[in-house]
């Protein structure tokens, strides 16, 4: 098996695991490259919200922020972070769902505040 062979087998397989891990996911998880990374703290902050800048460019009437809370003062993961956006009304909205970048790619903290990410996408 040549080396390109595996690493697509890797990404079969870490997109398979990813959605059975998130059976519901409305978008397609790109910004992590292994399960561990789901379970890793994305803040210790007990609120962050999550900013999707797709809606800058085509209908602002959407609603652009996502408040993620802590869960019995526990950090916050990334799984929980993923898991909140799967189950929220935006991310489920037919004209974002029909968006072409719908491959999430990475979260980007804000320079202004530490408890303000955004979600960058890819098609």
């Amino acid at each position: 098996m040549e080396y390109n062979d595996e690493k697509e087998h890797d990404w079969e397989q870490l997109s398979q695991d990813l959605e059975e891990q998130f059976p519901h996911c409305p978008f397609t998880i790109s910004c992590v490259n292994d399960l561990a990374e789901l379970d890793m703290i994305f803040s210790d902050e007990p609120v962050v919200f999550i900013y999707d800048n797709r809606a800058e460019y085509v209908n602002r009437q959407w609603s652009n922020y996502l408040k993620v809370e802590s869960i019995d003062d526990k950090p916050i993961t990334l799984r929980h972070v993923i898991n909140t956006m799967c189950n929220d009304r935006h991310y489920n909205d037919k004209a974002v769902m029909e968006d072409g970048h719908h491959f999430l790619e990475q979260f980007i903290i804000s320079r202004k505040s530490t408890i303000q990410y955004t979600c960058y996408w890819g098609s």
